[in-house]
């Protein structure tokens, strides 16, 4: 991680842990659907849609090396329940955009850290 070019390498086996530079914990991952905006008669016409991911960085010891964190993405869509099924599609595939997004965010966030 001190991008020297080493290899990462992954562990599994939590009896692998104290051999561990660095410890990711995941503290939690939140699909939202909020409804931010409606018709006339009340019907939904624009949802937002949000992922948020917490995550710390720790060594074996306990030590953070990155605190607590809350990465967030979100994408606003128009919703028409006529065509619920193609909206389904369309916001699974918004979801999965957004996870890259965020995955790549938190390589880079793990790039710089120094040891």
């Amino acid at each position: 991680m001190d991008g020297s070019g080493s290899a990462l390498q992954v562990l599994r086996d939590p009896a692998a842990m104290p051999k561990a530079e660095a410890i990711l914990d995941l503290l939690s991952e939140q699909h939202e659907r909020v409804v931010v905006g409606l018709n006339a008669s009340g019907q939904v016409r624009e949802l937002q849609l949000r992922l948020r991911v917490r995550f710390k960085l720790r060594t074996p010891a306990g030590d953070e090396l990155i605190p607590d964190t809350e990465l967030l993405q979100q994408r606003e869509i128009s919703y028409n329940e006529t065509i619920a099924l193609a909206k389904e599609a369309e916001e699974a595939l918004l979801f999965r955009n957004m996870q890259t997004d965020i995955v790549q965010q938190l390589l880079r966030r793990l790039s710089v850290v120094k040891r």
